[in-house]
């Protein structure tokens, strides 16, 4: 796969996570403590309080209310002892590098295993780099941590007691960008069929084969961050205070992964890509149908209705009929019976549209009950999240803990022999770019830099008409509102506004805007090769690790199968979903293994062998999940026969197990 079209989407933005009210509420503490610092005659006060506030906000956009209460008071308090300890070893150059290098390591590893605290563990690193890059007398920095505390305890009062998110606002908003995720990936289905492969595809042609060089834009795959996020959030929920409309988005939740899976291999047929009137608009309508379904989700508009109308179900059948095949029509016929009886079942166009269909309908709970308005809580809970102790790195995870830690510790130490003036931004770039894959490595080392190099640019241009101490004050507080804005937009534009911030912030506290700016430049670009450079002399190639994924993902299924085969009553439910879990996270792992080899240098990897036998695999068994997924939520509706669910459980189980050993 070419570099080039996945550097473009990683420099695509989500409009959809545009967030301009919330960006408002966690703006309102930094306005205070920055106007109060100014007001004191103590600007630099101000901004040592709004890098507490700053960092606390971020995290208040992201899960439920106790979760995000919690997470808030720990990153308060992270963000407290890392700028003590960081001011304190600052001045002491073996102490400083010897504290960040074990800093990094420690919190990459926990960041690496817990996904959840991945930007509770980036800001404890880059608060830790930057209170030691400053270089703060010690007599200043007990008063300095003191005041970032303040300003973190400050925002999580305003935002965790006063002024709190809507009743059940970041679930929603979270399922909701697992739908325009998905009509972004079928966005993607515009572009032209591969040469040579106009006519529809069989099922066997279809995983008999590579993904297309050109595949969604360069993506494999739809984007899996808002899947993973969404699920998250609702893990998040103690098993205690499960309800009704967490109940309803979990099952959304459920058909949107069903609809990922199947999208997958939908994506790979001739005829959903052509460039023919009936195929764009089967493609259009379909993005209708899952924009809608953002919107109806995004917005709450109650239990017991469904979140796809009847109009646009009929309007996305007709297209159906009119740009599929003939072949492929006649093994799906629509609207769909019980997924179990029919002969298609296997086609990825017919579980794509039996899984819409039941969209259609009023959503139905974990227990099989169609949930009404007012109606009790469904009370089956999901599988408890691993608490911190149960938690084990693997070597993997071990090697590139390492290896940024060396990274980090390695270019602190030379900014300090080189006596680089703010030279803690090297180390810091370094720190945010080197990831643990080379495609992700270099795509956010891209999107990076471009946001750095326009944030440079607007602040050299404001710097030239020589902005009052106020106006600089606003500044601070513009960048930041930006920032909180464009969290889920992006991640170029959200570097960009970052940068703004620490550009005025430094500003603010007496510095030249220009030499800022330059150096953050010539900072970022110097850290973004070094990025590369580590990996390079220490990679870590996913080709390598492919099969193995792809192995746990047949293995995942077959348990998930088995179960839904076996299991009953609520206990057994909960077993059940905790299989479906374990078989997605595993998918989605392999995903990205295959979508990372994709990108990976020949030269440097087993990325060709990977293209002959993992991505096929792959489309195989995104077929599989899907269908897996169709039966699950037929055996809790309770359509179809049980002899005819059984059989296509049956069936399902056997292609996990016999993809198993293929790769065994």
């Amino acid at each position: 796969m070419s570099l080039a079209p996945v550097l473009l989407q990683s420099l695509k933005v989500n409009a959809a996570g545009w967030r301009p009210g919330s960006a408002t509420r966690c703006a309102l503490v930094l306005g205070l403590v920055l106007i109060g610092g100014s007001l004191l005659g103590h600007p630099s006060w101000g901004v040592a309080a709004a890098i507490g506030a700053f960092n606390a906000g971020l995290v208040s956009l992201s899960g439920v209310y106790r979760t995000r209460l919690r997470t808030m008071l720990q990153v308060c308090l992270v963000t407290f002892a890392c700028a003590l300890l960081g001011g304190l070893v600052g001045t002491s150059l073996p102490l400083a590098v010897l504290t960040l290098t074990l800093g990094c390591l420690l919190f990459t590893a926990y960041g690496e295993v817990a996904p959840a605290a991945a930007t509770l563990t980036l800001q404890a690193i880059m608060t830790l780099l930057i209170l030691s890059g400053l270089r703060l007398p010690p007599s200043a920095v007990p008063g300095t941590a003191m005041l970032v505390l303040l300003g973190g305890a400050a925002q999580v009062l305003v935002l965790g007691v006063l002024w709190p998110l809507g009743k059940y606002q970041p679930e929603r908003r979270a399922v909701s960008l697992v739908f325009a995720a998905l009509a972004d990936f079928v966005q993607g289905w515009e572009e032209p069929a591969v040469k040579g492969r106009g006519r529809a595809a069989t099922a066997p042609q279809m995983v008999s084969r590579p993904f297309p060089a050109n595949s969604t834009a360069g993506r494999l795959f739809p984007d899996d961050a808002p899947f993973r996020d969404a699920a998250a959030a609702l893990a998040s929920v103690r098993p205690g205070t499960w309800r009704s409309s967490h109940s309803e988005l979990r099952a959304l939740l459920e058909e949107a992964e069903g609809l990922r899976a199947a999208f997958i291999s939908l994506g790979l047929q001739p005829w959903v890509r052509a460039q023919n009137e009936q195929a764009r608009l089967f493609r259009r309508v379909l993005v209708r149908v899952l924009t809608q379904l953002r919107l109806s989700v995004r917005q709450g508009e109650g239990a017991g209705r469904p979140p796809v109308s009847s109009g646009a179900m009929r309007a996305l059948r007709v297209a159906a009929h009119r740009a599929a095949p003939p072949s492929v029509v006649a093994a799906a016929p629509f609207p769909s019976g019980p997924v179990a009886g029919q002969e298609g079942q296997s086609s990825p166009f017919a579980l794509a549209l039996d899984l819409l269909e039941r969209l259609s309908l009023p959503v139905v709970s974990a227990t099989g009950i169609t949930l009404t308005e007012g109606g009790a809580p469904d009370r089956t809970t999901p599988p408890p999240a691993p608490r911190l102790w149960q938690l084990r790195p693997t070597p993997s995870q071990w090697q590139h803990s390492f290896r940024l830690a060396l990274a980090v510790g390695l270019s602190d130490l030379l900014v300090r022999l080189l006596a680089l003036p703010h030279g803690y931004w090297l180390p810091l770039t370094v720190g945010l770019v080197l990831r643990a894959d080379y495609l992700t490595t270099v795509t956010r080392g891209s999107a990076r830099l471009l946001g750095t190099l326009v944030a440079v640019l607007l602040g050299l241009l404001i710097g030239l008409v020589h902005p009052s101490p106020q106006a600089d004050t606003l500044l601070v507080l513009a960048a930041a509102w930006l920032a909180y804005a464009l969290l889920q937009v992006g991640y170029a534009p959200f570097s960009a506004a970052v940068s703004l911030y620490v550009i005025f912030s430094v500003s603010a506290s007496g510095l030249s805007q220009g030499a800022v700016a330059e150096g953050r430049l010539l900072y970022t670009v110097l850290g973004g090769v070094l990025a590369l450079v580590a990996f390079l002399l220490w990679p870590i190639w996913q080709a390598g690790s492919a099969r193995e994924r792809l192995r746990q993902v047949a293995f995942r299924q077959q348990e998930y199968a088995a179960l839904l085969l076996n299991a009953g009553g609520p206990e057994g439910e909960n077993r059940v979903e905790a299989a479906r879990i374990a078989a997605r996270d595993a998918r989605l792992a392999a995903e990205g293994a295959v979508m990372a080899a994709a990108a990976e240098p020949h030269w440097a990897s087993h990325a060709a062998p990977v293209r002959e036998f993992a991505q096929p695999i792959m489309a195989r068994l995104s077929g599989n999940a899907a269908r897996l997924v169709a039966l699950q939520l037929a055996l809790r509706s309770g359509r179809g026969s049980v002899d005819t669910t059984r059989a296509a459980l049956e069936t399902s189980r056997q292609v996990a197990e016999q993809t198993a050993k293929e790769l065994s």
